[in-house]
């Protein structure tokens, strides 16, 4: 006790340390298995959220949409054998532009691998870039069918229900840490961020979030087979699934955990060394962390086996759609230059020209990115002082991705689709949106920004 009366007022660290082991000291004892404990009236606000969403998102997209006018991307990029199946002439051609408002750009790929596989395509097809579990997932739930129309509608089911369980199990993961108001507040922002659309798209975001989130919420409730088959499934839908490894390795080490009671306050430890070693000790449970990469390892098993070429994703990546490894900083500036020649653009009103073909949208879209980045490396920062350490890695981690992989023509290519996953950085939002005069023009921004850009992916215009 000594020591800690001459301690001064402990850092935010150690606050959250110490929050964290009141609360395993107060809190029951973890039900067996992967249980969630959502009340009914959990049940209903996210049920509702998830509804109101959709139909939003499906309005914009069928309604909003065609005011914007054909693109000159659909005849160039729509492939309508597998986005308008039922035809175009009467009620099968309202069907079929129901269904097709959301399945674009690389919702494509997606759909011709859940129909035709991986084939036995030489190395350097693009589909080898479009990781299996979803497409894997819309080829089950359409009955194992190769019908275009059936593995359409699937695809819009495994998408939509993926979505519905990811909310429930991030309700849920963030009442443990922050309590059941920030966790609905989260919920919600999440659902109306303005890239939101992915997760209603032949997409697969809402399977990735639903993966990572349940992963994260394993590792939490100390069900670590759980968390490292989860963990494995997120690499198996998208090669940043490996980042998913970093918080439950996090968790495992130094908590928060609702499986045991840590073995020392790392908060108040002086040295550098002290500081960093682990809260709880190491057994053989940490094994399950192992599998994060067991989805890549086993799809590129497959495309050897294939394509002869084990890395063909990557190969891929960096041929047809030419991503370069970057230090950040080059990253940064180039992401930077990009987004004021997109503003010049913008207030010029002349297209930008990539590959010789003018894109007045790309001005636009350059500029949202890099705002998204700067508002998610605010929100990063902000995740690591009120949240613990495992979620202000993994939001890190994630925003760092983008400045060091990138497209030339393009630096932060899709930032939106890949940072509306990453559920820490809405975590934050929710603690900063305590107060309904911070929340509600927040709110109302997302909403509208939802609106407009549903609306410009719908009418084939690129969104970043």
């Amino acid at each position: 006790m000594g020591a800690y009366a001459k301690s001064s007022r402990p850092g935010r660290h150690a606050q959250l340390l110490l929050r964290d082991n009141a609360r395993m000291r107060t809190a029951p004892l973890p039900r067996p298995g992967l249980t969630l404990v959502l009340d009914r009236r959990a049940r209903s606000a996210v049920g509702w959220t998830w509804l109101g969403s959709r139909l939003l998102v499906a309005v914009a997209a069928i309604v909003v949409a065609p005011l914007y006018g054909r693109s000159v991307s659909e005849r160039t990029f729509d492939v309508r054998a597998l986005t308008h199946p039922f035809g175009d002439g009467g009620l099968a051609g309202a069907t079929s532009s129901a269904l097709s408002s959301l399945a674009h750009w690389d919702a494509i790929h997606y759909l011709d691998v859940a129909v035709n596989g991986y084939g036995r395509a030489a190395p350097g097809d693009v589909r080898a870039a479009f990781y299996p579990l979803y497409p894997m997932l819309v080829h089950v739930a359409a009955g194992f069918s190769s019908s275009p129309g059936v593995v359409l509608v699937a695809a819009y089911l495994v998408s939509a229900a993926s979505f519905l369980g990811a909310l429930w199990l991030l309700r849920e993961l963030v009442g443990l840490e922050l309590g059941s108001r920030p966790a609905m507040r989260t919920v919600l922002l999440l659902a109306v961020f303005p890239a939101a659309f992915y997760y209603s798209a032949p997409y697969p975001e809402s399977l990735f979030l639903l993966v990572s989130v349940g992963a994260v919420y394993a590792a939490r409730r100390g069900r670590w087979a759980w968390a490292g088959l989860l963990a494995a499934a997120a690499s198996a839908t998208r090669p940043q699934g490996l980042l998913v490894a970093i918080p439950i390795a996090l968790m495992y080490l130094y908590g928060p955990r609702s499986d045991g009671v840590p073995s020392a306050l790392a908060g108040h430890a002086k040295g550098l060394r002290e500081r960093m070693r682990p809260r709880y000790p190491i057994r053989r449970s940490a094994a399950w962390i192992a599998l994060a990469p067991a989805g890549i390892v086993l799809f590129s098993l497959y495309l050897w086996a294939k394509v002869g070429d084990p890395l063909a994703w990557r190969a891929v990546e960096s041929g047809a759609y030419r991503y370069a490894l970057l230090n950040p900083v080059t990253g940064l500036w180039r992401a930077a230059t990009a987004a004021v020649s997109g503003a010049g653009h913008l207030l010029s009103g002349t297209p930008t020209v990539i590959h010789h073909f003018p894109d007045p949208w790309l001005a636009e879209a350059r500029v949202v990115a890099f705002v998204v980045l700067a508002l998610g490396w605010v929100a990063a920062v902000g995740a690591f002082r009120r949240l613990p350490l495992p979620y202000g890695a993994y939001a890190a981690a994630s925003l760092f991705v983008p400045l060091v992989l990138q497209v030339p023509e393009e630096p932060l290519r899709g930032l939106t689709r890949y940072v509306c996953v990453v559920f820490p950085l809405f975590m934050w939002l929710a603690i900063v949106c305590e107060r309904p005069r911070v929340r509600m023009p927040v709110l109302a921004a997302s909403i509208a920004g939802l609106v407009l850009l549903t609306a410009q992916f719908a009418a084939w215009r690129w969104v970043a």
